[in-house]
């Protein structure tokens, strides 16, 4: 599990990642559930028979013909030099995978990478991820200057200071995105229900994470913890463990709201950790590698709430490590899901050091929940529908939060008529279609 965490910041999950992705000094989703970041030393084994086994199949003249043809021929050959090219080369090799989480750094590139994962960048405060080949707002951070700007989860970016940003890299997205403190970069974003695109204009600031949210709500004569943790960092278990400790001593609690609302994830270890909260044995998540092998990473067997009526709240900004412990919670029936689907970044990429100071960011496995589903594109589905809906006359009113807060006072029969009813009327078409041939009606 240490090796997990060396670089393991899971940019997916999560950014995922993905600390979708990314931290655009920003927060790209670098997370570790989405990506547990392995380094893996660039030494490559059989690197001769590779060689060979690529000769056979592949004609290299062809390469160094496209190479002559555009060093002699390009109209501002002058301006390319040939590490332009070289360079060019190996993140088109990389690129063919067609994986937004898989990438080639240069030197100068996976410098500052390595910067971000330090923590030491200025930026917007927003996670980012890509959906269908467009830039997608996984979530912005709390009071970040995303936030402020009113930039919100579901954000699709489609120019960046007046440039088309359509099948860009989360990379390059970061180079464009972000900069100096004090200094305005232009979203141009398209969001549902808006009639046109929106251009958003955000100061660049340095970017402090926050963590968490805790309070005690009270619902009749008892009182329902409420706890948003805003990313699952290194600090974030123990912040957690000590919450529990409060809860588990106030004698008025009758359970938990856990809000995973717009968390982009974080260290896989810590996902782990605060499932194994309710979970007091059985696998948390699983890993399947690009052969097939799994991998189980089971509770570490704390279950102090493995009977604690528990809320999760989680939406289109939750993923990677958010989308674990949601799935680890729903597969093991110790919480009840709540709200809209998450985002679903559920790859594990490796980070390769290579000889020059570049690198290559591969994924190299998916994450998978307890009962087998995949996180990745997919995302956890709520058992409990509910979409929050911005109301500009009253910013504060919560309706998620406040449909969680109901069901502290519904018996265990009425929760699950709400659950098979909200289940029923969001049934996807295919499902529909499918019960119709097997002549379920």
């Amino acid at each position: 599990m240490e090796e997990h965490k060396q670089k393991s910041l899971y940019l997916y999950f999560s950014i995922l990642a993905l600390i979708a992705g990314f931290i655009l000094g920003l927060f790209f989703a670098w997370n570790q559930n989405d990506s547990a970041y392995t380094p893996v030393k660039s030494d490559v084994l059989g690197l001769d028979e590779m060689r060979a086994e690529a000769a056979n199949d592949l004609d290299f003249a062809m390469f160094w013909q496209v190479w002559n043809i555009v060093k002699n021929n390009y109209v501002d050959k002058d301006a390319v030099t040939d590490q332009d090219l070289y360079y060019g080369a190996l993140e088109g090799i990389v690129g063919a995978l067609d994986d937004p989480y898989s990438v080639f750094f240069d030197p100068e590139f996976a410098k500052s990478f390595n910067e971000d994962l330090a923590g030491t960048f200025h930026g917007i405060g927003a996670e980012i991820g890509i959906r269908d080949g467009v830039l997608t707002v996984v979530a912005p951070l709390e009071d970040s200057p995303a936030d402020k700007a009113g930039l919100k989860s579901g954000d699709r970016i489609f120019k960046v200071n007046g440039e088309e940003a359509y099948n860009w890299s989360t990379e390059k997205a970061i180079q464009n995105i972000r900069g100096p403190q004090g200094t305005e970069v232009v979203l141009t974003v398209a969001r549902d229900g808006a009639e046109d695109f929106m251009d958003i204009k955000i100061v660049r600031d340095v970017i402090v994470m926050p963590n968490m949210k805790f309070e005690f709500k009270p619902v009749g004569d008892k009182e329902v913890a409420y706890l948003a943790l805003y990313n699952f960092n290194e600090d974030s278990y123990q912040q957690v463990a000590d919450k529990i400790n409060e809860i588990k001593n106030n004698p008025k609690c009758a359970g938990l709201i856990f809000d995973l609302r717009n968390n982009p994830g974080g260290y896989l270890d810590v996902a782990i950790d605060i499932s194994s909260e309710w979970l007091a044995d059985g696998i948390v998540v699983s890993e399947r590698s690009g052969t097939g092998e799994v991998v189980d990473y089971t509770s570490r067997g704390y279950g102090r709430l493995k009977d604690f009526k528990t809320v999760i709240l989680i939406d289109g900004g939750s993923a990677s490590a958010s989308e674990i412990v949601a799935g680890a919670l729903q597969d093991h029936n110790k919480a009840i899901l709540l709200g809209q689907t998450s985002f679903g970044k559920g790859s594990v990429q490796t980070l390769n050091d290579l000889a020059d100071g570049s690198s290559i960011k591969l994924t190299v496995a998916k994450w998978l929940t307890p009962n087998g589903k995949n996180i990745d594109k997919e995302g956890v589905n709520p058992d409990i529908f509910v979409k929050y809906v911005y109301d500009e006359n009253n910013p504060d009113q919560d309706p998620q939060l406040d449909e969680a807060l109901k069901l502290f006072s519904m018996t265990d029969a009425e929760i699950q008529a709400a659950i098979v009813a909200s289940q029923e009327a969001n049934k996807s078409e295919a499902e529909v279609l499918l019960e119709k041939a097997n002549g379920v009606e």
